[in-house]
This record gives C-alpha cells, sequence and structure tokens, in this order.
C-alpha cells in the first residue's frame, strides 16, 4: 500500500484541524494524516488510477490476462480479466 505523509485527508474527517482531501474513496489516517489508497488507485491523494496492466493494492500486481479486452489489462481494483468477445474463463484463455 503507497502511504505518503501530508497535511490533509479524506473529505469528512479532521487531521490537525484540516479538511482532509484523499480522493477516490480512500481512507486517511487522522494522526498521521496518511492516505489508504483502495485497491486500483495509487499517490500520496490517491489521485492515480492504476495504469494499463497493473492491479490491486498500490498497483503491484500485474494482470495475467490472455484474449482480453486491451490485451494484457484487466480490472484495476479485482485484476478480473475483461474477455474478448468469443473467449471466456479466468484468464480468457478459452475459446468458444
Amino acid at each position: 500500500m503507497l502511504l505518503h505523509r501530508h497535511d490533509k485527508c479524506l473529505s469528512g474527517s479532521l487531521f490537525w484541524r484540516q479538511v482532509c482531501t484523499c480522493e477516490n474513496e480512500a481512507t486517511c489516517d487522522p494522526v498521521t494524516g496518511i492516505c489508504r489508497c483502495p485497491a486500483g488507485y495509487f499517490g500520496p491523494f490517491c489521485q492515480h488510477p492504476c495504469p494499463p496492466g497493473r492491479w490491486g493494492e498500490a498497483c503491484i500486481r500485474v494482470c495475467d490476462c490472455l484474449n482480453a479486452v486491451g490485451l494484457g489489462t484487466c480490472d484495476a481494483a479485482t485484476g478480473r480479466c475483461r474477455c474478448r468477445p468469443g473467449f471466456m474463463g479466468e484468464r480468457c484463455e478459452k475459446g468458444s
């Protein structure tokens, strides 16, 4: 999980009397001011989505899809492959 110390955190909570600004439904530690990014996002404020071909916490996992829409891409949060028409299976490995 990528974490970054800053002086703001999630909207609706406070860090040292400042409104929090973590993005993409990230949570913020009210004591340290560190954003905790949800799966599929990274950056000091969780402002960046995973690049194509990456997924999970801090985008450190690599997609393992075969015949997917956008070769090698998967859902940035879950890692689930999105199969091209005519293919199915966990990795889009089965042709119909």
